[in-house]
This record gives C-alpha cells, structure tokens and sequence, in this order.
C-alpha cells in the first residue's frame, strides 16, 4: 500500500526506485541531510529514540507491504494514537514511536535525493541544480500555506495548473519520445514482473 499526502507531486515513477526489501519503506524526515555514517539512505534505520535527526521519519510518504510486521507496526501506532489523542499527538509522533520501541518491522528509509521532502529540496540549492533529474517526488511539507506550497511544487517541476506548466507537456517529457500506449505497456510489464 502507497500512501502519500495530498501535498506530493509525483514527477517520475517512484516504483522503479523502491528497495526490493523491507517491510516499511518511508520517507527521510528531517529537513536537512546529515552527512553522518548513521544515516545511509536504502539501509534499515538503526535503533534510537524519538527526536533523534537520525529516526524521525516522514509519515507522509510510505509503502507498507503486506506482511505480519507491517500489519503489528500499523496496529501499535493506532492503540498510540487512541491513547493521546486528546495530546496533539499525530500519526507521525505515532509512527516514530513505534519504531523507536522496537518493532519487528524491517524499516528503510527512502534516499531523500530521489524522494526529498521540501526541507532537504529548498535548503541546497546545488541539489536543486544537479539533483533535479533524479527527482521521483517532491513533497511540499516544510512550506507554510497554500502559496508556499505550491512555490515548492513549482520549484521542483511538480506543478501542473494554471498554466504555469502544461500537464500533458510536461507528462509527455518524461515519456522520452515513447509513445502512451509503450508507456502502458512499460508499466504492466513492471507491475507483472515485480508479482
């Protein structure tokens, strides 16, 4: 199960870009990248506490697989959520709690190059520069208000109305020249062979 926010654009198939292992693959959560050894994007995260820079993981953008330790990670973070609800208490509170406990769950985080959250995509410029064409999605979190947020998604070629960018443009661009119905063909193909 994919699960995103309403506030990710997808630019290129992400699919393509997922580990073949684990049982959670989410999001990188900081708004800045940590140059430490005990962060390696596409490893499973390391056990720590919540707040860590290196544990706090983005509840926005996530595949779940179907397996017993993804449906025990999902359960524990909802009987967290009932008990502080009243506590402003969130899904993303939840969830990190869960894995900083000791959840079975295989958890690996996303490489934030590919799958930035607005943070990481705003704050390197030359990121922006060099990085831009490896993008999967971009998600416009660390923006406040609508404007901002679709700044970001602008800024990241993931805006696609009011004619700031054309929509079929800028599908069809990353199409590579091939035609809709390749392009179908492509992703069936993927789909079968991933089963």
């Amino acid at each position: 199960m994919l699960f995103c926010d309403v506030g990710i654009a997808f630019i290129r198939n992400p699919y393509l870009d997922f580990p073949e292992d684990g049982d959670i693959l989410v999001q990188y959560g900081q708004g800045e990248i940590n140059n430490s050894v005990a962060y390696q994007a596409g490893h499973e995260r390391p056990q720590g506490n919540v707040g860590d820079e290196f544990q706090y993981m983005c509840s926005g953008f996530f595949l779940a697989r179907s397996s017993e330790n993804s449906i025990l990670f999902f359960e524990a973070a909802l009987l967290l959520l009932e008990e502080k609800f009243e506590d402003k208490y969130y899904d993303q509170d939840a969830f990190n709690e869960v894995y900083t406990q000791g959840s079975r769950a295989k958890i690996i985080v996303l490489d934030p190059l590919r799958f930035p959250n607005g943070g990481i995509f705003r704050r390197s410029s030359s990121y922006q520069k060099t990085v831009k064409k490896s993008l999967r999605i971009i998600h416009a979190n660390y923006a406040v208000g609508l404007e901002d947020k679709k700044q970001l998604l602008f800024e990241a070629g993931g805006w696609y109305l009011d004619g700031q960018q054309l929509w079929w443009r800028a599908f069809k661009k990353r199409l590579d020249g091939i035609s809709f119905y390749q392009f179908l063909k492509r992703v069936v193909k993927t789909v079968v062979k991933k089963q």
